[in-house]
């Protein structure tokens, strides 16, 4: 008996220790994230140029709010004449500021720019890197702000990779009525599968071994549960038309989510893939790419 107690304790132990570690590795926003991308083509947006910073800087007006979870949020407003919004939204381990090649970009368009630091990153509060599951419930927080404060707003919702998904779960939450429209660029449906496809590449590791005690801890240490962010009815929810987004040489998000994605959407929808574009890598290499998005803008927004 005593040595089933043993073995007992061992494996509890050997349990929160594969947990404790994934939470660290992967969504502990005070650890280095290095480790994530060392294996992968790309981990975020790359293209921001000093340029883009410095517009950023010059530019921003810093306003803040409480979470839905009572955490500190910041982000950076850029005003301009006219009653278009975009909320437009990082990745993972990213921040608002790294946002300026977009944020400028819909700015020129004519569009009033929001540019939120998600839970854990930048300014905003939080040791948790929650994947866009809570971050939606902020991002629809966000777009009451605009409804209220502004004279009958044209919201449009844009975002890159894990804010791509922060999107995909927000638009099926009954957004206000002024939300019109999303754009997401490189954006996840089910965080355990994007984890899973990493595990497998990374370290050759199944996902029955890793993903249960990451779950738990995920929940003791972050607060949610790992596997509740599955944007799937979110989608199939969603009454806005969308533009989806992705690079065909995408192994960070491979591109079958946007193709899965696309299936699931019941409203007015348009999918543009980048040839031989990595990681949200689109933007850049597509000479098509802003077109689209103009074009998409123009229809639904403008």
């Amino acid at each position: 008996m005593e040595k089933l107690y043993i073995l007992a304790a061992i494996l509890i132990i050997g349990f929160f220790a594969i947990g404790n570690y994934f939470y660290n590795f992967s969504l502990n926003a005070r650890k280095d994230k290095s480790e994530v991308f060392k294996n992968n083509q790309a981990g975020d947006f790359v293209g921001e140029k000093p340029e883009d910073i410095k517009w950023f800087l010059e530019n921003k007006e810093e306003i803040s709010m409480k979470s839905t979870t009572g955490l500190d949020l910041v982000a950076y407003r850029f005003k301009n004449d006219s009653n278009l919004w975009a909320i437009v939204i990082h990745g993972y381990t990213g921040k608002g500021q790294d946002m300026g090649f977009f944020a400028k970009k819909f700015y020129d368009m004519g569009f009033n720019v929001l540019v939120p630091d998600l839970l854990g990153h930048g300014q905003s509060g939080g040791n948790t890197i929650t994947m866009g599951g809570l971050d939606s419930n902020d991002i629809i927080k966000w777009t009451d702000k605009i409804s209220i404060e502004e004279v009958d707003p044209k919201i449009l919702l844009f975002g890159i990779s894990m804010g791509a998904a922060t999107v995909l779960n927000t638009i099926g939450k009954n957004p206000p009525k002024n939300v019109l429209a999303f754009i997401e660029d490189s954006g996840y449906i089910n965080v355990e599968e994007i984890f899973s496809h990493q595990l497998k590449k990374m370290f050759k590791v199944p996902k029955f071994l890793v993903m249960p005690p990451a779950n738990l801890v995920t929940r003791i240490r972050g607060g949610y549960f790992l596997n509740r962010v599955d944007a799937s009815n979110s989608i199939k929810n969603a009454k806005i038309p969308g533009l989806i987004l992705h690079g065909d040489m995408d192994d960070f998000v491979p591109v079958d989510n946007a193709y899965r994605l696309y299936e699931m959407l019941n409203n007015e929808k348009e999918i543009h893939i980048s040839k031989g574009a990595i990681h949200v890598q689109g933007a850049l290499i597509d000479k098509d790419y802003w077109k689209v998005v103009e074009n998409f803008v123009n229809k639904y927004i403008k």
